[in-house]
């Protein structure tokens, strides 16, 4: 399914926690309306075209906390806009086009953790904590069993005498 500007927009505007929209060729504009959404905490955005503009953009969001931005055209101009960021604690940067003169300003940020290429900038005391899948539920219904009576599960007879003894002595109590 494609999306395009109107429907990515639309999301933003919605009460999202989490939004992941990568490599389906966005353009900066896409995301004007972010500043608006003070519910989205955590974005990804990679494997689009998203420039300097589009980073100074997002950093206009204040209720961002994770940012995916892998593999996009940020420069030095952007980084220093994300560096702004109040909220921001995490930020997966590889693959666009900063400079040494670009991490420097990571390293003077409030944000606390930053992947680059082959570089990772803890801004805290300890190590980041890997933040866990979830698992993938599946839930099923079978409309034609539901109506039937729950069958009780056999019991041994030991087990039964000690329910009831458990429930006498419940009783006595």
């Amino acid at each position: 399914t494609k999306i395009g500007k109107i429907g990515f927009q639309a999301l933003l505007m919605s009460p999202i926690k989490e939004l992941q929209m990568n490599g389906i060729s966005m353009q900066d504009d896409w995301l004007k309306v972010i500043e608006n959404n003070n519910s989205l905490e955590k974005l990804a955005i990679c494997s689009n075209s998203i420039t300097s503009y589009g980073a100074e953009l997002i950093s206009k969001n204040k209720s961002l906390k994770i940012l995916y931005l892998n593999s996009n055209d940020i420069d030095d101009h952007g980084v220093k806009s994300l560096c702004e960021m109040e909220s921001l604690h995490s930020l997966n940067i590889p693959g666009n086009k900063i400079t040494e003169r670009g991490h420097e300003l990571f390293f003077d940020s409030k944000i606390k953790h930053i992947f680059l290429d082959n570089l990772h900038i803890n801004n805290e005391d300890e190590a980041p904590r890997e933040e866990p899948v979830p698992a993938p539920i599946t839930l099923s219904f079978d409309a034609a069993r539901a109506n039937e009576p729950q069958k009780r599960k056999p019991v041994d007879e030991a087990s039964e005498e000690k329910e009831n003894d458990n429930s006498k002595r419940r009783k006595k109590a």
